[in-house]
């Protein structure tokens, strides 16, 4: 059942998903599983960086939104093993590829700050103490 879970979400990385739909989907191909269930496995993968969740914002409302969230895969070489090549779709994995990107430069514009803030800080201590 895990696996069949990580597949469907493979086939649908970024399309809006929730755990209800995913298991209302499983169970209509005849392979029953609750919700709950699914959104522990989310979890998992999450959690084990499989794949990356990322959440919808309300721009006007200046919030996360709790449903349908988009989830994309940590590589697409798994992607392609568990799905094999008839199962390409160059416009998800284009949009994949894109969101790992803006993810990579995002924590890296966060690093390279945080080491300037520091370096700023060891400065500013190395001066007072002379």
């Amino acid at each position: 059942m895990l696996k069949s879970v990580l597949k469907f979400v493979f086939d649908n990385i970024g399309n809006p998903l929730s755990s209800k739909k995913i298991s209302d989907t499983m169970t209509s191909l005849g392979r029953k599983i609750n919700s709950r269930t699914v959104e522990k496995y989310l979890e998992a993968f999450s959690e084990s960086y499989i794949i990356y969740p990322a959440k919808r914002y309300n721009i006007k409302g200046k919030e996360y939104l709790k449903s349908l969230e988009k989830y994309y895969i940590v590589d697409i070489g798994m992607r392609y093993m568990l799905l094999g090549s008839k199962m390409m779709d160059t416009g998800h994995i284009l949009e994949n590829v894109v969101y790992l990107e803006e993810d990579m430069m995002y924590m890296l514009v966060k690093l390279i700050i945080m080491k300037l803030i520091l370096l700023h800080k060891i400065i500013k201590v190395q001066f007072i103490i002379r």
